[in-house]
């Protein structure tokens, strides 16, 4: 299997762990780029009335955000178990899975890039002809 895939899907599991963007999130436009969840909760903790309101709202949408990424990240690994056992309809089934995932949020779409990455590889013969990219 190319190295070339290897090297995209382990720059899009690298990219995306957590909101890495700018954000002003909710009533204060906080700003969670590169906070965790458990940071966001600490502070929530460590406040009091509407403010920490706001910090528990944004440590649970930052742990959805960090599951989302975490999902993408485990169906990458799985797409490329199955091209390197030849199972490219799989394979770019789990990759198209994970884009969708990381197009919920403002990033560089790099599940996307591996999905075209690997839809170039496919040899003819295993081509699905109703899809569409």
């Amino acid at each position: 299997m190319s190295e070339s895939l290897r090297q995209t899907i382990d720059s899009a599991q690298r990219g995306w762990v957590g909101c890495c963007w700018e954000t002003a999130f909710g009533s204060r436009k906080l700003n969670l780029c590169g906070l965790t969840s458990r940071q966001a909760l600490l502070a929530a903790r460590a406040l009091r009335g509407e403010e920490a309101s706001c910090w528990r709202d944004a440590a649970e949408w930052l742990r959805r955000v960090e599951a989302d990424a975490a999902k993408a990240k485990q169906l990458a690994e799985q797409a490329w178990t199955q091209a390197t056992a030849n199972h490219f309809v799989i394979a770019y089934e789990l990759l198209s899975e994970s884009a969708t995932l990381e197009a919920k949020y403002p990033l560089a779409a790099r599940y996307r890039e591996c999905a075209i990455t690997l839809d170039g590889m496919i040899p003819e013969k295993n081509r699905n002809p109703g899809r569409c990219f």
